[in-house]
């Protein structure tokens, strides 16, 4: 824990997780279904004081969320399969920011920007979210 917090050789922290992270629990798999671990891990991830960007997946559906303003999580799952729920999320950007379609993410730095994107089968772009890396 200790090198991720000290080490000041980058920018931004990609941590890929097969659940969600933020979601709290709902009885489905998310990191909330271990609430001691999920603090551990997000108390963690503040500690760096850098952007943090969660991948993650298992939900049949596409979304970007935001714990804090440096931590986000970038959901997409469901290239194949659908699920016609959706969980809620407090930390989701906005209700309009869900793909229920068959999505992939995406995530490209430029510069200083971050893109978070979620795409739908045939490649446009349904949602996305850019981060200013500079402030």
């Amino acid at each position: 824990e200790d090198q991720v917090v000290d080490d000041d050789s980058f920018r931004v922290l990609f941590l890929v997780s097969s659940f969600q992270v933020l979601r709290p629990h709902d009885g489905s798999e998310t990191w909330s279904t271990f609430p001691r671990e999920r603090q551990r891990l997000l108390d963690l991830l503040v500690r760096t004081n850098r952007t943090v960007v969660v991948l993650s997946g298992d939900v049949h559906y596409g979304e970007i969320a935001r714990y804090s303003d440096s931590i986000f999580e970038l959901t997409s799952s469901g290239f194949t399969e659908t699920w016609p729920c959706v969980h809620h999320n407090p930390y989701r950007l906005a209700n309009d920011t869900i793909i229920v379609d068959n999505n992939y993410g995406v995530v490209h730095l430029r510069g200083d920007d971050l893109a978070l994107e979620l795409h739908d089968a045939t490649g446009e772009t349904r949602i996305a979210h850019v981060l200013d890396l500079a402030t």
